[in-house]
């Protein structure tokens, strides 16, 4: 095989390999973490007052061994 085709076939398979890589850590970053920071983007400091996403994944957090409090 063409080394061009082999190296377009590893470059496919490597954006296949991370794009899921990505999307844990991003899931991971949110479930564990998050204290506010993702929404204050779109609802700005009131979403550190009220805490939506650490109340939604509040009892996961704990099942999952991360202390939030």
């Amino acid at each position: 095989m063409p080394a061009h085709i082999l190296s377009r076939v590893h470059s496919t398979r490597a954006l296949w390999y991370a794009l899921p890589l990505t999307f844990s850590l991003a899931a991971l970053f949110v479930v564990a973490f998050d204290q506010g920071q993702l929404l204050s983007t779109v609802v700005g400091q009131s979403a550190y007052k009220l805490n939506w996403v650490h109340e939604f994944f509040h009892d996961a957090r704990h099942a999952a061994g991360f202390p939030c409090h």
